[in-house]
């Protein structure tokens, strides 16, 4: 007679085998000791996500979701900001090259996730250099982020182009190694997987009133490892409450252990702003 633990056993021992071929020992290892301790996030919100929302004036407020050749999710994206009450523009970045579009009626811009050019050159490189190496693109970028009244959200690829070209950290001119970097994962694979984020405390605007809010949340990328020039740059980043998410463990506590912490990211970091 065997209990049900016994196989439950055979089976993490042949997941853990299967996993050694596809990532690194470390964290093959790490998974594989953390599931007998694991109890299970818990889930906490600190707002009611029933609540009607206050729509904003759609006709004041119009956002551009500016999406590139292999960008994904731009439709949930709009979908969302709809939702919310804005006028939301689908705007290629062929209709900013060609003048087609430019950024002054926008208040904000919106970069979703994909596979930019399908990563060829790194995650969000080419989006980049489409916006950093042409002179009229970089102008209208520059003359929106300069704006007091813009707001912008990189999501996924998003986010790593907004870290390439310096909308987090410091802007970015010519060759100048960007203060915020998402590098490969720990894992060195690509990951997809339902993790665990907490709110923190900080000047997101979209994120206003929802602090010490304990979510899942489903992370799908290669490169989301958030690197810095130097370390006083984290330290200035947490002492400026520009930390927007972090990964959690199951206590609801900062956490660079693997899976929990899915790209081995310092503090679990998983959002700044």
């Amino acid at each position: 007679m065997h209990s049900t633990s016994s196989y439950e056993k055979v089976g993490r021992e042949t997941s853990y085998k299967l996993e050694l071929q596809q990532t690194i020992k470390s964290c093959a290892d790490s998974e594989f000791n953390s599931l007998p301790l694991r109890t299970g996030p818990k889930y906490v919100l600190t707002f009611d996500p029933d609540k009607e929302f206050e729509f904003v004036d759609e006709d004041i407020i119009s956002v551009a979701v500016i999406r590139e050749e292999g960008t994904n999710g731009d439709r949930e994206m709009a979908a969302a900001f709809v939702r919310a009450g804005f006028k939301v523009w689908d705007i290629t970045m062929e209709d900013l090259l060609s003048g087609t579009a430019n950024l002054d009626r926008f208040r904000g811009v919106v970069f979703p996730g994909g596979f930019s050019y399908a990563d060829v050159l790194g995650s969000a490189k080419g989006w980049a250099a489409s916006l950093l190496f042409n002179e009229k693109i970089k102008e209208q970028f520059t003359k929106f982020f300069n704006r007091p009244d813009t707001f912008s959200l990189g999501v996924c690829n998003g986010c790593q182009l907004m870290a390439l070209i310096g909308w987090v950290g410091t802007p970015v001119t010519g060759h100048t190694k960007p203060d915020i970097m998402l590098e490969h994962n720990l894992s060195e694979r690509f990951e997809c997987r339902w993790s665990t984020i907490k709110i923190q405390k900080s000047k997101a605007v979209m994120l206003k009133n929802m602090e010490g809010s304990v979510f899942g949340v489903w992370v799908a990328h290669g490169e989301g490892r958030f690197t810095f020039k130097d370390n006083n740059i984290y330290e200035q980043l947490v002492k400026d409450n520009l930390v927007a998410l972090r990964y959690v463990d199951d206590a609801g506590k900062p956490t660079e252990v693997y899976p929990m912490n899915p790209n081995g990211s310092i503090e679990g970091l998983a959002g700044v702003c």
